[in-house]
């Protein structure tokens, strides 16, 4: 799942000329960062090991509809959560 969500990073960089404050180091660090978190939380929160995957690929791929970035016609956010 990992890997898939680089990708998605990387591609979506390409198409929409993403500068670097959002690059895929930018998405590694957050990931790493994330694990790290994870990791701490585990022997508190066994269940959470459950989630792993899925907390990770929301590290990676957190920045991927910003609307700095993105339009809300093209995915973007800044609308609010219903």
């Amino acid at each position: 799942m990992q890997n898939q969500a680089f990708n998605c990073v990387m591609d979506f960089m390409t198409r929409y000329n993403i500068d670097e404050s959002y690059s895929l180091k930018h998405s590694m660090e957050v990931m790493r960062f994330a694990e790290s978190i994870y990791t701490s939380e585990l022997a508190k929160c066994p269940h959470l090991e459950l989630h792993k995957d899925i907390i990770l690929a929301s590290a990676i791929l957190h920045d991927m509809c910003d609307h700095i970035y993105i339009s809300d016609e093209a995915g973007g956010g800044g609308g609010e959560v219903q």
